[in-house]
């Protein structure tokens, strides 16, 4: 879902259910597939500024990512955690160029992916974007 309910704002939004289980199987069936969690959600909200001169190029934005529990094994043994993480940015575009600065996973949350990899702590980044 992507929408622009006002001028400069622009909201995006997704979800997704999953029941991946095995229906025939000599080996878990019955089971949910590993890695596999059953909720995952996400939305984005960014605002450019518009009609004051000081501010019009400038805009700021924020998410929030969310998946639900998923057993990390296919014998449903071993539980990955359920997480959600909030990032955020601030950025400058002009009609040629985007320098934008994120804060990601603003909370410090401590999730794993579907491997049960340790994903990325509290971190900041900057991107240079040219519009050709």
């Amino acid at each position: 879902l992507r929408i622009a309910p006002a001028k400069g704002l622009s909201v995006t939004a997704g979800y997704g259910y999953n029941q991946n289980k095995y229906i025939k199987s000599d080996y878990n069936e019955g089971k949910l597939v590993g890695g596999s969690p059953e909720n995952v959600a996400n939305a984005w909200a960014s605002y450019r500024f518009s009609g004051n001169p000081v501010l019009q190029h400038f805009g700021i934005g924020a998410g929030v990512n969310y998946a639900s529990d998923a057993y990390l094994d296919d014998a449903n043994t071993m539980v990955i955690p359920a997480y959600t993480y909030v990032n955020g940015t601030l950025f400058y575009e002009s009609n040629s160029w985007r320098l934008g600065v994120a804060l990601n996973n603003i909370s410090g949350e401590r999730y794993w992916n579907a491997y049960a990899t340790p994903q990325t702590p509290r971190n900041v980044t900057a991107n240079v974007t040219f519009k050709f």
